[in-house]
């Protein structure tokens, strides 16, 4: 396994792989469904009703910079993007690197909050082969090889799959990270479980050290 050096070349490449990924990412976030389409909404309404034009104006500005009481969207979608970014180019950046260092297993960290996806509740401190994860990106559910029905996938950034559920996660504004594992962490019965299932092939002496044979 290549030990890890953060000013080796390769590394530095990482980095800027991982952060224009987030831009892409971010890219195609949704401003139009999460921001702009509201706001034509707001004016479609108006117009069909006959909205006097300052009547109109001031709901624009509410919606857009809140009432003083609350946020507007605005606030709101930039706090998003905010947190998208940082947490999906942490995302990037962890699973290329760990990939070139050779891990196999990781733990789907993160806590449980008010709005958690079901995604994330369901599958929230458990260890997975970066295989089942990849089930996870093609809406599988790597435990029973079921499709995961639309509760588990609301929230979902249009696009996900195998590839990519690393940085997309339960979805937008995910707090929760696939988190790289060392094998001596990973509990045997998940080991047991990618070993059966033929995603982790190690060789006789891991297999009998780890007492999974």
């Amino acid at each position: 396994m290549p030990e890890f050096n953060p000013n080796d070349p390769l590394f530095r490449e990482i980095i800027n792989f991982s952060k224009q990924s987030a831009v892409n990412n971010l890219l195609e976030s949704g401003v139009e469904a999460n921001f702009m389409q509201e706001m034509l909404d707001i004016l479609k309404v108006g117009i069909s009703t006959g909205a006097e034009y300052n009547d109109l104006l001031d709901e624009l500005q509410v919606y857009t910079q809140g009432d003083g009481t609350s946020p507007g969207a605005l606030e709101r979608y930039i706090g998003q993007v905010a947190s998208d970014a940082i947490t999906q180019f942490t995302a990037t950046y962890t699973h290329t690197v760990t990939q070139e260092l050779g891990f196999e297993f990781y733990k789907y960290i993160g806590v449980r909050v008010r709005d958690s996806r079901p995604f994330c509740v369901k599958y929230m401190n458990q260890y997975f082969h970066f295989k089942e994860v990849e089930m996870m990106g093609e809406g599988d559910d790597p435990l029973t090889g079921i499709d995961l029905d639309d509760e588990f996938l609301k929230g979902r950034i249009k696009g996900t799959n195998a590839s990519n559920i690393f940085v997309n996660r339960g979805g937008w504004n995910c707090g929760h990270q696939f988190a790289p594992v060392a094998l001596s962490m990973v509990p045997q019965d998940v080991l047991r479980r990618a070993f059966e299932k033929g995603y982790w092939q190690p060789g006789t002496e891991i297999l009998e050290k780890y007492e999974v044979v």
